[in-house]
């Protein structure tokens, strides 16, 4: 397993990302660079044939994309737009789940409902964020 990055693999699998996701994904970030699974698997310490399958979860969530060179070879990059796009599907989820919950206790009505509301605005800024990054 990589010695760097820690922080930054916590908090990518506070988001839901499985620990040999985050781990790719926080190397790829980190690199700023595409790499193959070689390389990933020297890095993270996992083995190829996991990392193949996390890469693949990674490409459907849209965080890293592959890029196919003569031959066989194949890297993998992070995509610019990963963090922000995993904080908004995060803060979207704890919204939804925050709303869910707060009309089946109905307890604590007031605090819920800042707190809803502070995790739209949070949302709303990250939307434009991304949208900064799509145009620049």
């Amino acid at each position: 397993m990589m010695s760097t990055g820690y922080g930054m693999i916590k908090f990518l699998t506070l988001t839901g990302l499985p620990m040999a996701a985050a781990s790719i994904l926080a190397v790829l970030l980190m690199e700023s660079r595409p790499m193959d699974l070689n390389e990933l698997s020297r890095l993270t310490g996992y083995a190829k044939s996991h990392l193949s399958a996390m890469t693949r979860l990674l490409e459907e969530r849209k965080l890293i994309e592959r890029i196919r060179l003569r031959g066989k070879k194949v890297l993998f990059r992070a995509k610019k737009e990963a963090i922000v796009s995993i904080l908004r599907n995060h803060i979207d989820e704890l919204r939804e789940a925050l709303h869910s919950a707060s009309t089946e206790l109905e307890i604590h009505m007031e605090s819920i409902s800042q707190l809803e509301h502070r995790l739209s605005e949070l949302l709303k800024k990250l939307e434009g964020e991304d949208n900064a990054l799509d145009g620049g």
